[in-house]
């Protein structure tokens, strides 16, 4: 399969078959280089429980699960630990077309869980090839309490052309995606996915640990919020390691810096088991040409299910590539992206 790019997307919204449920959004002011944003539209659900519609469409089974209805058309708090579904996306058929969700990395910074429910699925994040039908937002924020309000975009979809083959059955071993002191350096693979580590540098600051609070973060703003009030800067010590606390969120660095070709785009593995019982990624999307001609530094969204030590250098993730179908008519970082050029663990855009 092969990643539609910009122009592509355009055109499927233009011929509706991806539209927005809400008629006060625009999808087309939210097209990213191979990807689509997800805004709030008019109305947002609070629920007493998750649930997948494996069998079922979700607006069926939604008074089961309802405690409150809510207006988005102004600016409203979701709380932390409670969960919000939100009606996002009506999908129609397309011949050979399946999508993917991933939250926006903003979002994925202020340890936010955002997952896609659709129809009759019974998986997140996932439209399967020929679908049909509605894609709602599950919405859970863990550690910080969000305001909202109809526009804001928490997640992002990305389609792809399973009628053209690439995608995992690419070989991408030839590729050059990472840099350390700008200078080449060795990959390590795994079942054709890049090994990503982390970086730990001593004495200097390699993370970010969530505070306990209940202060809000404002997502109709950007640059407001102040960071000392929600995260705490960390040091390595002097063996170059860290102490990961279970159930606790952290924004970390990658050791190597990372462009992505501008013919490709890619997803982080947000799990596996090959490093650890831990999610180290919420927002997986890298468009096409991500980093450009300087590189730039991946961030790492990280709530560990154990305590783990951590060294500098240690794999923490996997990386897949996708071929696009066709270069995008502007590249991630051209329309002046808010993290291309970041280097170690930057925090969110709603930060000053």
């Amino acid at each position: 399969m092969k990643s539609l790019v910009d122009k592509e997307l355009k055109r499927l919204l233009a011929d509706g078959v991806i539209s927005h449920i809400s008629d006060s959004v625009d999808l087309s002011e939210y097209v990213q280089p191979a990807s689509i944003d997800l805004p709030v539209g008019d109305v947002i659900y609070h629920v007493k429980k998750k649930y997948l519609p494996f069998d079922a469409l979700l607006r069926e089974v939604l008074d089961d699960v309802l405690i409150e209805e809510y207006d988005a058309s102004e600016s409203m708090t979701l709380y932390k630990n409670q969960t919000y579904l939100i009606p996002c996306l009506r999908i129609q058929w397309q011949e050979w077309f399946s999508y993917r969700v991933s939250p926006k990395s903003s979002i994925g910074r202020i340890d936010v869980l955002v997952r896609s429910v659709f129809d009759q699925t019974g998986l997140y994040d996932t439209v399967f090839v020929d679908a049909s039908g509605e894609l709602w937002l599950e919405v859970t924020p863990k550690s910080f309490n969000i305001s909202v309000m109809r526009g804001v975009a928490l997640s992002q979809i990305m389609c792809f052309d399973e009628g053209q083959q690439s995608g995992d059955m690419l070989d991408i071993s030839w590729l050059q995606l990472l840099s350390l002191g700008g200078h080449d350096t060795q990959q390590q693979w795994y079942d054709n996915k890049i090994l990503i580590d982390v970086w730990i540098a001593t004495w200097q600051l390699v993370w970010y640990k969530a505070l306990a609070t209940d202060a809000v973060i404002d997502l109709t703003q950007h640059s407001v919020c102040r960071s000392d009030h929600f995260f705490v800067p960390v040091y390595a010590q002097d063996d170059a390691s860290l102490m990961l606390e279970k159930d606790r969120f952290y924004i970390l660095a990658t050791k190597h810096d990372i462009r992505i070709p501008v013919a490709y785009a890619a997803e982080l593995i947000p799990s596996s088991h090959l490093v650890g019982e831990l999610r180290v990624h919420y927002a997986g999307f890298f468009d096409p040409w991500f980093g450009g001609e300087m590189w730039a530094t991946g961030v790492l969204e990280v709530r560990a299910h154990e305590d783990i030590i951590v060294h500098d250098g240690q794999p923490l993730c996997l990386m897949s590539l996708y071929e696009n179908t066709q270069l995008p008519s502007v590249a991630y970082g051209d329309a002046w992206n808010h993290y291309n050029m970041q280097r170690g663990p930057k925090l969110a855009k709603y930060f000053g």
